[in-house]
């Protein structure tokens, strides 16, 4: 068997563009790590190619430009991003055509990580409308990573926020505000109060996503709320592409995959410091790659189980 200091470039690429067969493949991205000169422009035009091919209406037969979006990541390879933002721009599901559940789970720490040094990117992904909401969304919590990493002060994220709070009502979008809204509870924005308060007077948030009793009860736990929201930030960026996605149960052998979890249960959502559930190395809804979570799991649209009030997409889904 060949090691990862034998494998050409070529050969790199060859593994990364196989066809999925549910297994990482770990000795290419091991290789790939070792020649991250080299291969970032092969990774980048991968991830061209299947925005090109998403957007022909063509189904991407492989998992490349994902392994690509993570190595990149890792890689803190800004130039990358344009052809990221491109991919992410695609319209309806294309994003979620090339990405998955990365889009909701992973897109905010990577653009934490990218855009770190050309914050319009972010802002201009938040406003625009033409966006599937979901990469909106993602966009938004790019703040709290920034905060947390102290690139942004609390009051400026909330400034910008509630910014784009009053023109995503102005729009009437119940999209945006819904998720705008939502993401602010994290800050526990007693400045934005009345504007969250008139978003709900004008009926243009979605209760079902975050409800007014759930913002009122942020607001007044204050910074001790903030805190938490900081605490449960991921890592900014990917520091290893292969460990992170070890951890996807897409990517994991069945022996190592726990049995289906009740999202009835109290257990699914008891979690340890690290955001694992507790007994449990991973989280238990550790991000399942282009394809979909293997193990049980909630909707994105379905109220969270954690009682929080707001849909699970916007709550634990998120985290």
């Amino acid at each position: 068997m060949e090691t990862t200091s034998e494998l050409s470039l070529q050969d790199i690429m060859t593994a990364l563009e196989a066809e999925s067969t549910g297994k990482l493949p770990v000795a290419a991205m091991r290789a790939a790590q070792q020649r991250r000169e080299e291969i970032t422009p092969l990774l980048i035009e991968s991830i061209r190619k299947a925005t090109e091919a998403v957007r022909a209406g063509s189904v991407v037969a492989n998992d490349a430009h994902f392994f690509a979006l993570f190595l990149l990541t890792e890689f803190r390879s800004r130039e990358a991003l344009p052809v990221i933002l491109e991919a992410v721009s695609l319209p309806g599901d294309g994003p979620f055509d090339l990405f998955g559940d990365a889009i909701t789970e992973c897109l905010a720490g990577v653009l934490a990580e990218l855009a770190a040094e050309t914050p319009a990117v972010v802002e201009e992904l938040i406003a625009n409308r033409s966006l599937n909401y979901f990469v909106s969304w993602a966009a938004t919590r790019t703040y709290l990573f920034w905060v947390r990493d102290e690139r942004l002060s609390r009051e400026q994220a909330v400034a910008k926020l509630t910014e784009h709070l009053q023109n995503a009502m102005a729009n009437r979008d119940i999209d945006r505000v819904s998720g705008l809204v939502a993401e602010l509870a994290s800050y526990a924005p007693h400045e934005a109060q009345a504007e969250i308060q008139q978003a709900y007077n004008q009926r243009l948030v979605d209760r079902s996503i975050v409800s007014l009793d759930f913002v009122e009860d942020a607001i007044a736990e204050g910074e001790s709320r903030f805190q938490e929201e900081l605490r449960r930030c991921r890592q900014t960026g990917v520091p290893d592409a292969v460990k992170e996605l070890s951890r996807w149960h897409a990517f994991r052998e069945p022996k190592d995959i726990p049995a289906a979890i009740d999202s009835e249960s109290d257990a699914a959502w008891d979690w340890d410091e690290d955001g694992a559930a507790e007994g449990e190395d991973v989280d238990p809804w550790a991000p399942g790659g282009t394809i979909r979570h293997t193990a049980a799991r909630v909707s994105r649209n379905d109220p969270c189980p954690c009682g929080s009030g707001k849909k699970f997409k916007k709550c634990c889904g998120s985290r």
